[in-house]
């Protein structure tokens, strides 16, 4: 039985690593961020994993339904309350990135509080993560 080589392996040539980074970041309409701008709740969002987590597998599930919400990754990076780092397998990189283009939704739904301004995802930028030392499971 002969061996074969991973494909993320430097043998086998394939340069492509098997993991991504997406860096992500919350936007809020315009209007609502002129009206509120200062106010003490707006200010203190806050956004936390499960949060991050419950926001991403909503998007991706609106647009791809059950076959979106099988699809695996991992709120790795908290930024600034605002923005996190997902750690995705590099082949579904278009489909979290479609997700985040067409899902718009009001924030209290996923954070509560008083904050109801409309709020969508916004691409950063994609760092190659390569392949894991350890199975995330």
């Amino acid at each position: 039985m002969s061996q074969t080589s991973k494909p993320d392996s430097p043998e086998s040539g394939d340069s492509l690593p098997e993991w991504s980074g997406l860096q992500v970041k919350l936007r809020f309409s315009p209007t609502y961020v002129e009206a509120h701008q200062g106010e003490d709740e707006f200010e203190s969002v806050n956004i936390d994993i499960l949060t991050w987590t419950a926001i991403i597998s909503a998007g991706i599930g609106k647009l791809y339904g059950i076959v979106g919400q099988a699809l695996y990754f991992k709120v790795e990076d908290l930024g600034d309350g605002h923005s996190c780092t997902i750690r995705v397998m590099k082949e579904d990189e278009k489909q979290f990135l479609n997700s985040f283009f067409s899902h718009k939704f009001k924030l209290n739904s996923f954070y509560g509080g008083s904050v109801d301004a409309e709020t969508y995802v916004v691409h950063l930028q994609t760092i190659p993560l390569g392949v894991p030392e350890e199975p995330y499971i």
